[in-house]
């Protein structure tokens, strides 16, 4: 009688058990795809750093065409398997946006790159939120060497 009764109550327990974890599952993986977000987020952060920073130091030495430039900080993101586009990317020499192709940087004066790019969050599509991005913003200033401009 007694062993009848420890077996009922070990079975109801074991659903108990079952129920308890098909409630705290979906916590669980929800929790788990926001850190793998935030670290997506982060080395995405880092990579266009990086290109950013490699646009600067291209820029320093070669301050008179914005192509060259801009295709060195893509570049550089894309080895890293992050894709920028010529929008996301700001030059700027003394503060001032260069929007030319053709522009003069003077010996002394400070170049800055900005890397404006929107992450998309694997979070926001699963969970259907509009928008679902993360701007990721960041800016790197070199000083232009001051070579002649070449022709």
């Amino acid at each position: 009688m007694m062993r009848v009764f420890w077996r009922c109550r070990r079975e109801r327990e074991r659903g108990a058990n079952l129920v308890e974890f098909a409630l705290v599952l979906p916590l669980l993986l929800l929790m788990l795809v926001g850190i793998a977000d935030l670290g997506r987020a982060f080395t995405t952060y880092i990579a266009i750093t990086n290109a950013a920073r490699e646009g600067a130091r291209y820029g320093a030495k070669r301050p008179w065409f914005r192509d060259p430039i801009t295709q060195a900080v893509i570049d550089e993101a894309a080895n890293s398997g992050v894709t920028l586009t010529d929008d996301e990317i700001v030059i700027a020499i003394n503060g001032v946006e260069v929007t030319a192709a053709e522009f003069d940087g003077d010996g002394g004066d400070p170049l800055t790159i900005t890397v404006n790019h929107d992450f998309s969050l694997i979070l926001g599509g699963l969970l259907g939120l509009s928008g679902g991005t993360i701007p990721l913003r960041t800016s790197t200033s070199m000083m232009i060497f001051g070579l002649p401009k070449p022709g």
